[in-house]
């Protein structure tokens, strides 16, 4: 889409995409969290925001970093640049996911093995090695969590 007819839906699809990842990180930090609620080793916003980049298109970072931003603030007691820091990181590693399953041939469909090994080993493994250790090296060399 281009011009109008994409700027009229965008906002409702940046909106629905920010709330969905907002909802689903704060609930996954506020019931899993550790860490002063930093972070979770159950995380189902990923998941939302990695389809969203895939199915949506890489425009839809914003959504994903507010959302992220914005759950991380108000659940976790880090302060304000860190949470920036965790959102930046997180939307770099779905925005990662997302180009690296492109540059693959990639069917969201799954209608093939490959696609689905491709969702496992570029999305899950790859992104969040690469591209989802920028914001963990950054806030523990300048932040120290409370005992």
């Amino acid at each position: 889409m281009v011009g109008g007819r994409w700027a009229g839906r965008s906002a409702g699809w940046l909106a629905a995409v920010a709330v969905a990842c907002f909802v689903l990180a704060a609930l996954a930090l506020m019931g899993w969290g550790s860490a002063d609620g930093a972070a979770s080793p159950i995380f189902p916003a990923a998941g939302v925001a990695l389809a969203a980049l895939v199915l949506g298109g890489v425009r839809l970072w914003r959504a994903v970093f507010a959302g992220a931003l914005g759950a991380t603030l108000l659940v976790s007691d880090v302060p304000a640049w860190a949470a920036v820091a965790i959102a930046l990181g997180n939307t770099l590693s779905y925005a990662g996911g997302a180009w690296l399953l492109r540059r693959s041939g990639f069917d969201a469909g799954l209608s093939r093995l490959t696609d689905v090994l491709l969702l496992v080993a570029a999305a899950a493994l790859l992104a969040t090695v690469i591209f989802g250790g920028f914001d963990s090296p950054l806030v523990q060399a300048f932040y120290v969590f409370p005992a």
